[in-house]
Protein backbone atom coordinates (compact mmCIF):
# COMPACT_ATOMS: atom_id res chain seq x y z
CA UNK A 1 0.00 0.00 0.00
CA UNK A 2 2.16 2.53 1.17
CA UNK A 3 3.99 1.33 4.30
CA UNK A 4 7.78 1.13 4.72
CA UNK A 5 9.75 -1.02 6.61
CA UNK A 6 10.42 1.72 8.69
CA UNK A 7 6.46 2.29 9.19
CA UNK A 8 6.74 -1.22 10.52
CA UNK A 9 8.77 -0.14 12.98
CA UNK A 10 6.81 2.76 14.43
CA UNK A 11 3.71 0.67 14.34
CA UNK A 12 4.45 -2.68 15.84
CA UNK A 13 2.52 -1.75 18.81
CA UNK A 14 -0.48 -0.74 16.20
CA UNK A 15 0.13 -3.27 13.23
CA UNK A 16 -3.53 -3.98 12.70
CA UNK A 17 -4.47 -0.36 13.85
CA UNK A 18 -2.12 0.91 11.02
CA UNK A 19 -3.46 -1.89 8.34
CA UNK A 20 -6.96 -0.84 8.82
CA UNK A 21 -5.71 2.88 8.74
CA UNK A 22 -3.82 2.69 5.44
CA UNK A 23 -6.56 0.87 3.85
CA UNK A 24 -9.67 3.17 4.80
CA UNK A 25 -7.24 6.30 3.19
CA UNK A 26 -6.65 4.07 -0.12
CA UNK A 27 -10.35 3.34 -0.89
CA UNK A 28 -11.17 7.27 -0.32
CA UNK A 29 -8.28 8.71 -2.11
CA UNK A 30 -6.82 5.59 -4.35
CA UNK A 31 -3.31 6.11 -6.05
CA UNK A 32 -3.04 9.70 -5.75
CA UNK A 33 -0.99 12.72 -4.42
CA UNK A 34 -4.31 13.33 -1.83
CA UNK A 35 -3.47 9.42 -0.61
CA UNK A 36 0.04 10.44 0.31
CA UNK A 37 -1.14 13.30 1.84
CA UNK A 38 -3.87 12.04 4.01
CA UNK A 39 -1.16 9.33 4.88
CA UNK A 40 1.12 12.03 6.00
CA UNK A 41 -1.27 13.69 8.15
CA UNK A 42 -2.22 9.97 9.92
CA UNK A 43 0.95 8.97 10.82
CA UNK A 44 1.55 13.26 12.46
CA UNK A 45 -1.67 12.33 14.45
CA UNK A 46 0.06 9.32 15.78
CA UNK A 47 3.75 10.47 16.32
CA UNK A 48 3.42 14.19 16.82
CA UNK A 49 6.96 15.38 17.08
CA UNK A 50 10.50 14.04 17.22
CA UNK A 51 10.65 13.41 20.43
CA UNK A 52 7.65 10.95 19.91
CA UNK A 53 9.91 9.70 17.01
CA UNK A 54 12.81 8.73 18.65
CA UNK A 55 10.63 6.95 21.69
CA UNK A 56 8.83 4.75 19.58
CA UNK A 57 12.55 3.81 17.95
CA UNK A 58 13.77 3.05 21.32
CA UNK A 59 10.55 1.05 22.33
CA UNK A 60 11.05 -1.14 19.35
CA UNK A 61 14.59 -1.69 19.59
CA UNK A 62 14.10 -2.71 23.19
CA UNK A 63 11.42 -5.02 22.21
CA UNK A 64 10.38 -5.10 18.80
CA UNK A 65 10.17 -8.18 16.78
CA UNK A 66 9.49 -9.32 13.14
CA UNK A 67 6.53 -10.21 12.21
CA UNK A 68 6.19 -13.40 10.83
CA UNK A 69 3.14 -12.94 8.99
CA UNK A 70 3.39 -12.13 5.04
CA UNK A 71 1.76 -9.24 3.41
CA UNK A 72 -2.18 -10.31 3.83
CA UNK A 73 -3.79 -10.42 0.51
CA UNK A 74 -7.44 -9.24 -0.66
CA UNK A 75 -9.96 -10.17 -3.19
CA UNK A 76 -8.75 -7.28 -4.86
CA UNK A 77 -5.10 -8.75 -5.23
CA UNK A 78 -5.33 -12.12 -6.64
CA UNK A 79 -6.86 -11.18 -9.97
CA UNK A 80 -3.23 -8.75 -10.18
CA UNK A 81 -1.06 -11.80 -8.49
CA UNK A 82 -2.74 -13.95 -11.81
CA UNK A 83 -1.81 -10.72 -14.48
CA UNK A 84 1.89 -10.66 -13.02
CA UNK A 85 2.22 -14.01 -13.72
CA UNK A 86 1.58 -13.99 -17.72
CA UNK A 87 4.07 -14.00 -20.47
CA UNK A 88 2.94 -10.73 -21.55
CA UNK A 89 3.03 -8.91 -18.08
CA UNK A 90 6.90 -10.65 -17.86
CA UNK A 91 7.68 -8.95 -21.84
CA UNK A 92 6.47 -5.41 -20.42
CA UNK A 93 8.56 -5.52 -17.34
CA UNK A 94 11.76 -6.66 -19.15
CA UNK A 95 11.41 -3.54 -21.96
CA UNK A 96 10.50 -1.10 -18.94
CA UNK A 97 13.64 -2.66 -17.30
CA UNK A 98 15.71 -2.42 -20.83
CA UNK A 99 14.70 0.98 -21.42
CA UNK A 100 16.05 2.21 -17.60
CA UNK A 101 19.07 4.24 -18.05
CA UNK A 102 19.95 4.43 -14.47
CA UNK A 103 20.03 0.70 -14.15
CA UNK A 104 24.19 0.68 -15.34
CA UNK A 105 24.66 -2.20 -12.66
CA UNK A 106 22.60 -4.76 -14.05
CA UNK A 107 25.13 -6.55 -16.20
CA UNK A 108 27.71 -7.04 -13.21
CA UNK A 109 24.73 -7.66 -10.64
CA UNK A 110 23.79 -10.84 -13.06
CA UNK A 111 27.68 -12.12 -13.42
CA UNK A 112 28.15 -11.69 -9.56
CA UNK A 113 25.19 -13.79 -9.11
CA UNK A 114 26.15 -16.44 -11.78
CA UNK A 115 30.09 -16.76 -10.53
CA UNK A 116 31.25 -20.23 -11.23
CA UNK A 117 29.97 -23.10 -8.99
CA UNK A 118 26.51 -21.76 -8.78
CA UNK A 119 23.46 -23.97 -9.68
CA UNK A 120 20.52 -23.39 -6.52
CA UNK A 121 19.82 -19.72 -6.45
CA UNK A 122 17.60 -17.82 -3.48
CA UNK A 123 16.57 -14.25 -4.72
CA UNK A 124 15.18 -12.54 -1.82
CA UNK A 125 12.60 -9.36 -2.03
CA UNK A 126 11.20 -10.12 -5.96
CA UNK A 127 9.71 -6.43 -5.99
CA UNK A 128 9.14 -5.53 -9.55
CA UNK A 129 11.45 -7.89 -10.62
CA UNK A 130 14.53 -5.52 -12.08
CA UNK A 131 16.90 -8.04 -10.46
CA UNK A 132 14.97 -11.56 -11.31
CA UNK A 133 15.60 -10.06 -15.15
CA UNK A 134 18.90 -9.18 -14.70
CA UNK A 135 19.08 -12.72 -13.36
CA UNK A 136 17.04 -15.07 -15.22
CA UNK A 137 18.27 -12.71 -18.59
CA UNK A 138 21.21 -15.13 -18.17
CA UNK A 139 20.68 -18.20 -16.34
CA UNK A 140 23.03 -20.61 -17.04
CA UNK A 141 21.40 -24.06 -18.44
CA UNK A 142 22.74 -26.08 -14.92
CA UNK A 143 20.99 -23.19 -12.50
CA UNK A 144 17.80 -22.56 -10.72
CA UNK A 145 16.26 -20.02 -9.25
CA UNK A 146 13.59 -19.20 -6.36
CA UNK A 147 12.56 -15.83 -6.10
CA UNK A 148 10.97 -15.03 -2.19
CA UNK A 149 8.94 -11.86 -1.74
CA UNK A 150 6.55 -11.67 1.44
CA UNK A 151 4.65 -9.88 -1.11
CA UNK A 152 2.29 -12.96 -3.26
CA UNK A 153 1.63 -10.23 -5.65
CA UNK A 154 5.22 -9.55 -5.89
CA UNK A 155 6.61 -13.42 -6.27
CA UNK A 156 4.49 -13.24 -9.59
CA UNK A 157 6.47 -11.21 -11.42
CA UNK A 158 9.03 -13.65 -11.01
CA UNK A 159 7.37 -15.99 -12.80
CA UNK A 160 5.64 -13.46 -15.58
CA UNK A 161 9.53 -12.75 -16.64
CA UNK A 162 10.73 -16.15 -16.98
CA UNK A 163 7.78 -16.86 -18.99
CA UNK A 164 9.25 -13.87 -20.94
CA UNK A 165 12.65 -15.36 -21.17
CA UNK A 166 11.87 -19.09 -21.84
CA UNK A 167 13.08 -20.23 -18.68
CA UNK A 168 9.76 -20.66 -16.54
CA UNK A 169 10.40 -24.47 -15.52
CA UNK A 170 14.04 -23.23 -13.34
CA UNK A 171 11.91 -20.82 -11.42
CA UNK A 172 9.53 -20.92 -8.59
CA UNK A 173 8.48 -18.34 -6.65
CA UNK A 174 7.83 -18.45 -3.05
CA UNK A 175 5.49 -16.01 -0.42
CA UNK A 176 7.63 -15.82 2.65
CA UNK A 177 9.48 -13.81 4.85
CA UNK A 178 13.42 -12.99 4.63
CA UNK A 179 13.52 -13.71 8.93
CA UNK A 180 11.86 -16.82 9.22
CA UNK A 181 13.18 -18.47 5.66
CA UNK A 182 11.63 -22.29 5.30
CA UNK A 183 13.99 -23.90 3.94
CA UNK A 184 17.27 -26.38 5.30
CA UNK A 185 20.25 -24.95 6.33
CA UNK A 186 23.08 -25.24 3.77
CA UNK A 187 20.66 -25.49 1.36
CA UNK A 188 21.54 -22.65 -1.55
CA UNK A 189 24.97 -21.75 -3.42
CA UNK A 190 24.11 -18.18 -3.63
CA UNK A 191 21.66 -16.08 -1.96
CA UNK A 192 20.70 -12.92 -3.70
CA UNK A 193 18.77 -9.62 -3.11
CA UNK A 194 18.43 -6.49 -5.74
CA UNK A 195 17.97 -3.52 -3.03
CA UNK A 196 16.01 -6.21 -0.92
CA UNK A 197 17.85 -5.17 2.39
CA UNK A 198 17.20 -2.00 1.94
CA UNK A 199 13.79 -2.12 1.89
CA UNK A 200 13.59 -5.28 4.90
CA UNK A 201 13.05 -5.01 8.96
CA UNK A 202 15.38 -6.85 11.62
CA UNK A 203 18.51 -6.54 8.79
CA UNK A 204 20.50 -8.74 10.81
CA UNK A 205 18.28 -11.43 11.39
CA UNK A 206 18.24 -11.55 7.67
CA UNK A 207 21.77 -11.68 7.27
CA UNK A 208 21.73 -14.92 9.97
CA UNK A 209 19.12 -16.33 7.73
CA UNK A 210 21.26 -15.90 4.45
CA UNK A 211 24.28 -17.13 5.93
CA UNK A 212 22.44 -20.17 7.68
CA UNK A 213 20.77 -21.21 4.64
CA UNK A 214 24.27 -20.77 1.96
CA UNK A 215 26.58 -23.75 1.73
CA UNK A 216 29.95 -23.94 3.08
CA UNK A 217 31.93 -21.88 0.72
CA UNK A 218 28.38 -20.19 -1.25
CA UNK A 219 27.64 -16.57 -1.67
CA UNK A 220 25.50 -13.74 -1.07
CA UNK A 221 25.47 -11.34 -3.81
CA UNK A 222 23.90 -7.48 -2.55
CA UNK A 223 22.96 -4.42 -4.66
CA UNK A 224 22.18 -1.59 -2.32
CA UNK A 225 21.74 1.98 -2.32
CA UNK A 226 25.36 3.87 -0.93
CA UNK A 227 23.42 5.95 1.01
CA UNK A 228 19.98 4.91 2.76
CA UNK A 229 18.84 8.56 3.18
CA UNK A 230 17.68 8.49 -0.31
CA UNK A 231 14.83 5.30 0.66
CA UNK A 232 13.94 6.65 4.02
CA UNK A 233 14.70 10.56 3.76
CA UNK A 234 11.07 11.80 2.93
CA UNK A 235 9.92 9.59 5.87
CA UNK A 236 12.24 10.77 8.38
CA UNK A 237 11.79 14.56 7.49
CA UNK A 238 8.53 14.17 8.61
CA UNK A 239 9.68 14.31 12.53
CA UNK A 240 12.88 16.28 11.50
CA UNK A 241 15.37 13.90 11.34
CA UNK A 242 18.20 15.05 9.84
CA UNK A 243 20.32 13.10 6.86
CA UNK A 244 23.05 13.07 9.16
CA UNK A 245 21.09 11.41 12.34
CA UNK A 246 19.58 8.95 9.90
CA UNK A 247 21.96 6.08 9.70
CA UNK A 248 22.61 5.59 13.82
CA UNK A 249 18.51 6.10 14.21
CA UNK A 250 18.23 3.23 11.56
CA UNK A 251 21.10 0.66 12.94
CA UNK A 252 19.19 1.22 16.04
CA UNK A 253 15.70 0.16 14.42
CA UNK A 254 17.65 -2.52 12.58
CA UNK A 255 17.31 -1.50 9.60
CA UNK A 256 19.15 -1.02 6.54
CA UNK A 257 22.11 1.80 7.79
CA UNK A 258 24.47 2.01 4.98
CA UNK A 259 27.13 -0.86 2.72
CA UNK A 260 29.81 -0.01 5.96
CA UNK A 261 27.11 -1.15 8.44
CA UNK A 262 25.89 -3.85 6.58
CA UNK A 263 30.00 -5.52 6.05
CA UNK A 264 30.20 -5.24 10.09
CA UNK A 265 26.67 -6.57 10.96
CA UNK A 266 27.25 -9.56 8.15
CA UNK A 267 31.02 -10.50 9.20
CA UNK A 268 29.39 -11.37 12.87
CA UNK A 269 27.04 -13.82 10.51
CA UNK A 270 29.86 -15.62 8.78
CA UNK A 271 29.52 -13.72 5.61
CA UNK A 272 32.88 -12.16 4.80
CA UNK A 273 33.40 -9.43 2.28
CA UNK A 274 34.96 -10.58 -0.96
CA UNK A 275 34.42 -7.78 -3.36
CA UNK A 276 32.88 -4.67 -3.67
CA UNK A 277 31.80 -1.87 -6.61
CA UNK A 278 30.76 1.35 -5.95
CA UNK A 279 28.75 3.50 -8.96
CA UNK A 280 28.20 7.18 -8.87
CA UNK A 281 25.61 7.82 -11.58
CA UNK A 282 25.44 11.80 -11.83
CA UNK A 283 21.05 11.24 -12.15
CA UNK A 284 20.03 8.88 -9.75
CA UNK A 285 21.25 7.67 -6.10
CA UNK A 286 24.97 6.15 -5.79
CA UNK A 287 24.86 2.37 -5.09
CA UNK A 288 27.24 -0.74 -4.18
CA UNK A 289 27.13 -3.98 -5.04
CA UNK A 290 28.79 -6.43 -2.81
CA UNK A 291 29.42 -10.16 -2.53
CA UNK A 292 29.98 -12.34 0.15
CA UNK A 293 31.29 -15.62 0.81
CA UNK A 294 30.07 -17.66 3.94
CA UNK A 295 33.49 -18.67 5.73
CA UNK A 296 33.16 -20.93 9.26
CA UNK A 297 31.34 -19.65 11.52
Amino acid sequence: MNATELDHVLFFRQRDTYEQAMNALWATHGPSESFTNATRAWRLQQIPDKAAFLARIEDYAQHGAPDPRPIRQTDEDIPNAFDCATKQSGEKRIAMFRNSGWAIHLDDYAAAVHAPGTQTILELATGAGMGTYAVLNQLPAQSSLISMDFDFICTQNAIGIAKALGVEERVAALCANHWFMPFCDGLFSTVCTHYGLDESCEVPAVLAEIARVLRPGGQFVVQTRMNPWHRQGSRLAQWTITEAEAPAILRQARLYAGPDDLIETAATCGLSLTSRKNYTPEDSHHRALMTFEKTNH
